[in-house]
């Protein structure tokens, strides 16, 4: 009996701890069970499109790899011996109309064209004047260019296409390059559709594409794609970065302040370059306000095109800039009314050394 009186309480003490988890409180309600239904959320992969372009002109490695979106490429080997180890020279050739005497500069224009040849390779970026147009072929045939693998055509000035119809009527051109933009100026225009015609292949240069010609690669950093541009004729036109082995050139035909401003800022890619071409001839908007971008290049030399016709005294702003840089510079001409002479400046890289002397 007192085995059972000893049990009641516990029982006691059971029922009523059942009794609150039950929750006899008649307010009380259970949660029902989520009716949510938990959706596994697949994310596609992201498909990047690279606006980087790299054609390789050379039987190493052709057919070249091209962005999907350009397919007007004939992809065709380009008729020269591959050589990369050959001797890179680079000859900055003055196109310039000069006059006779530093009084007649009024009708003075300046002009320039630069060759690139390494083996049988050959570049030129633009052809200067055309009262220079024959100067400037029978210069490219006494350097033994039989044939152009690439013409680019930097920006549509009259002093930078002003040769180019008497090169096509001379000399073949396999691939010819421009920005895509006229400029309203209806003389280019029909030149533009004359070397589409007469040439093997047309490109349309775009943001950050390379080229690579036996051993030398060109990429396009200016001008932007698209809605990026500035719509001002200078600041639109080719920039190239040059680079063999170790040696790099930045060519920068006539752009402005806006344009070298935001290719010294970009962090697309490496703007610094042993030799730096001084954009539009050292003159005006080319280099009044060029400071940050010229220590952002920071070149080991930097070459003065044109001729000396300097009414603003501007030429003598950029050596003078130069000089307190500290960073030797060569031009195509003599810095003197009483020499008008011009002529052509030859870089010479084998990718350890490198020299600037008059051709």
């Amino acid at each position: 009996m007192r085995k059972h009186l000893k049990l009641i309480p516990f029982a006691v003490l059971l029922m009523i701890l059942l009794s609150g988890c039950t929750g006899s409180d008649a307010n009380s309600q259970q949660i029902p069970p989520s009716t949510t239904t938990v959706t596994k959320i697949t994310v596609s992969p992201v498909t990047v499109t690279d606006n980087r372009e790299s054609i390789i002109f050379g039987n190493q490695s052709w057919p070249a790899q091209i962005n999907a979106t350009n397919s007007t490429y004939n992809k065709t080997v380009p008729d020269y011996v591959f050589e990369p180890n050959k001797t890179l020279f680079i000859f900055f050739i003055n196109s310039s109309n000069l006059p006779t005497a530093y009084a007649n500069y009024t009708n003075e224009r300046q002009g320039e064209a630069i060759l690139l040849k390494k083996g049988d390779a050959d570049i030129l970026i633009d052809s200067g004047v055309l009262e220079k147009s024959t100067y400037l072929v029978n210069f490219l045939r006494g350097k033994g260019v039989d044939d152009i693998e690439l013409y680019i055509s930097t920006h549509a000035r009259p002093e930078n296409y002003g040769g180019l119809s008497t090169i096509l009527d001379n000399i073949e051109i396999e691939q010819f390059m421009w920005n895509g933009d006229t400029g309203g100026d209806a003389e280019y225009a029909a030149l533009v559709e004359k070397a589409i015609s007469k040439s093997r292949k047309t490109i349309n240069s775009s943001y950050l594409m390379q080229i690579e010609i036996n051993g030398i690669n060109l990429e396009v950093l200016n001008p932007r794609d698209g809605g990026n541009r500035f719509s001002n004729i200078n600041n639109d036109g080719i920039v190239l970065k040059i680079t063999d082995r170790n040696f790099s050139l930045l060519t920068t035909g006539d752009i402005e302040y806006s344009a070298q401003t935001r290719l010294a800022e970009s962090s697309d890619f490496n703007i610094s370059s042993t030799v730096l071409q001084i954009p539009n001839y050292g003159l005006g908007q080319g280099t009044s306000r060029i400071d940050f971008f010229l220590r952002k290049v920071s070149p080991q030399a930097a070459i003065i095109t044109g001729t000396y016709f300097d009414p603003g005294n501007e030429k003598y702003s950029i050596i003078q800039k130069l000089n307190t840089s500290r960073i030797p510079y060569y031009s195509t001409y003599n810095v003197s009314r009483k020499n008008l002479s011009t002529f052509v400046l030859r870089i010479t890289t084998d990718s350890y050394n490198y020299s600037i002397l008059r051709n």
